[in-house]
């Protein structure tokens, strides 16, 4: 199998962290040293002995300070803090909240830390706080506890985690950045359970020695019985077992199907529509990664295409591994270009066979090129779905209203659907309201549907 190219596009930078004082020497020290040594000197100067003996105090006391309480000699050296950091450590889905805690150690005496732990962008906080003050005498052994929430796919950085120690006073300070602390964190797309949802094609491709699937559909091998509905054809009774239970019993076979399927995920800037956390493009590779890791399961052969700047193509594939080349193509996706889908049929032409199963998930917002690219799919014998993400549902949410140029995409989607379905494709229109599983069940009706009237 050849493995698809791997883009180098680096992570995410994290936002930026809350000032904190840097310098060895604080603003308030500063100020005690400048003024003790203006009332040393003035006193000196003016005889004023008083000045002097209270210019030589705030002197004292800074450099006792500095002794006593400040645990580092030196401005290049560091501190004895040992910092660490736990999380959670399976697959990280869109939309979930993961814990984080964040230790301090190796504090002494009545120095006081302060610990900030950087939060990656697009993320936020669900509970808890990333930022810790403690007195040394009385750091937490739980350190710092927070829960993250991530709202959208992608790599990210966690970290790393800065401390800031200081004296009681507030005088003296040490800043250091634990750079050993910074942590990659992915984000994958949500992926739908669509074990239910019957995901075969109309027309399998059979290979040689294909393989039995342990899930009941088309086949002679004997899978199991069940109770007959209106929709099972007369001549899959089985009367023997009508005869013992005296209920109309039907046998269901195991299925034998290899089908090549392909999958055309729009990601052109239109798709972007809305805010961060909720665009088409959020629920284009949400339905995507379901649609690709369910074939996969099902012994399928899948090829992924995603169209927008430029034409990425993973070759056709199988197994966990080739889910794996998909849903990191997923991941590093963002909705930008204006590439339209001919392009991106023509340059995955030679993986799109006779009898393909060929999904295409897009807005078809704004691409002239939908009506010729149908009708070369249809020529090659080809079975299309198509599943419409319109803009418009996103776009309103934060402008709150419908804007000229929102509303003739919706119009254009309208025609789009109806063309679509005069040519023969399974259409559904998919709304952020429904789950990708309903929305293929309502596909797979439809085409029970064309079937019953076509015969």
């Amino acid at each position: 199998m050849e493995e698809p190219v791997q883009d180098t596009t680096p992570p995410v930078s994290p936002l930026g962290a809350p000032k904190m004082r840097t310098g060895i020497w604080s603003r308030s020290a500063v100020i005690i040293f400048i003024l003790g040594l203006m009332m040393l000197v003035t006193g000196l100067w003016l005889h004023a002995w008083a000045l002097y003996i209270a210019g030589s105090f705030l002197l004292i006391i800074l450099l006792l300070t500095r002794i006593v309480f400040a645990p580092w000699p030196v401005r290049g050296s560091k501190t004895n803090l040992v910092v660490s950091r736990k999380m959670h450590e399976g697959t990280i889905q869109e939309d979930d909240q993961v814990d984080v805690l964040a230790t301090v150690k190796g504090a002494r005496g009545q120095n006081i830390v302060e610990a900030y732990d950087k939060n990656p962008t697009y993320s936020s906080l669900d509970k808890g706080t990333n930022l810790g003050i403690w007195s040394a005498t009385s750091v937490p052994k739980g350190g710092v506890r927070y829960t993250v929430y991530f709202p959208m796919r992608g790599h990210y950085e966690i970290g790393p985690i800065e401390t800031l120690l200081s004296d009681p006073l507030l005088l003296f300070s040490r800043h250091e950045v634990h750079k050993s602390t910074a942590q990659d964190v992915t984000v994958h797309p949500t992926i739908s359970d669509l074990k239910d949802v019957p995901m075969q094609s109309r027309s399998f491709r059979q290979y040689a020695g294909p393989t039995i699937s342990n899930q009941p559909g088309k086949s002679t091998e004997f899978f199991s019985i069940r109770e007959y509905t209106l929709e099972d054809p007369f001549n899959s009774i089985n009367w023997k077992a009508y005869a013992k239970t005296k209920k109309l019993m039907v046998n269901i076979y195991e299925r034998e199907n290899i089908c090549d399927a392909i999958v055309f995920l729009d990601a052109r800037a239109y798709m972007g529509a809305g805010t961060i956390e909720n665009n088409p493009m959020k629920y284009a590779s949400k339905a995507a990664n379901s649609i690709c890791k369910t074939l996969l399961k099902e012994r399928n052969r899948v090829s992924a295409v995603i169209y927008g700047d430029g034409v990425r193509v993973i070759p056709p594939g199988y197994g966990t591994t080739h889910h794996q080349y998909i849903e990191e193509a997923l991941i590093k996706t963002v909705p930008q270009g204006d590439t339209n889908l001919y392009s991106a049929v023509y340059i995955a032409s030679r993986y799109v066979y006779p009898k393909t199963t060929v999904y295409i998930i897009s807005s078809m917002e704004f691409d002239p090129s939908i009506q010729i690219v149908i009708k070369e799919l249809m020529k090659r014998e080809v079975d299309v779905r198509a599943i419409l993400i319109p803009s418009i549902p996103f776009e309103c949410q934060p402008l709150g209203c419908l804007t000229p140029k929102a509303r003739l995409a919706q119009l254009q989607t309208m025609n789009i659907e109806r063309s679509l379905k005069r040519a023969g494709v399974l259409t559904q229109l998919w709304s952020p309201k429904d789950q990708i599983d309903t929305s293929l069940t309502k596909m797979k009706l439809i085409e029970k549907e064309l079937r019953r009237g076509t015969r």
